[in-house]
């Protein structure tokens, strides 16, 4: 760990100005993103959301983001094998996307659906019946 004084020089929000109150306290930060737009990246699990559910027969990932850039869906085995190509999409602003995906192209058993984001990855265990 590293303790660092943090200095906001200005604060604006779509291009207006907005009161900060600081706050002792700690965070984690990742880095820097440069994905639309320098920002610090904090560890938070807050920036996307991924749901997986069997309905009839697909298997439907939602997604709900709010970063801007390109995104990237893996699908993993229980043993590390890629099921299928990487899905990508790009992303502006907050929005939710749904990727269907036919339920044959999975036989039954355990997967990890992997979304990476510019910044931050997430791993959801699913069990395919």
């Amino acid at each position: 760990d590293t303790i660092t004084s943090l200095t906001a020089m200005s604060s604006m929000a779509t291009n207006a100005p907005i009161d900060v109150t600081i706050l002792p306290g700690s965070f984690t930060l990742l880095g820097v993103c440069e994905s639309g737009g320098n920002r610090l990246v904090f560890g938070t699990d807050t920036t996307i959301a991924l749901s997986i559910t069997q309905k009839q027969d697909d298997i439907v990932v939602s997604v709900s983001m709010i970063e801007n850039g390109v995104h990237e869906l893996n699908i993993y085995s229980s043993i590390g094998v890629q099921m299928l190509e990487p899905i990508m999409f790009d992303n502006k602003g907050i929005q939710t996307k749904s990727i269907v995906i036919p339920h044959q192209r999975l036989t039954n058993g355990l997967y990890f659906f992997q979304i990476k984001t510019p910044s931050v990855q997430k791993v959801s265990p699913f069990l395919h019946r």
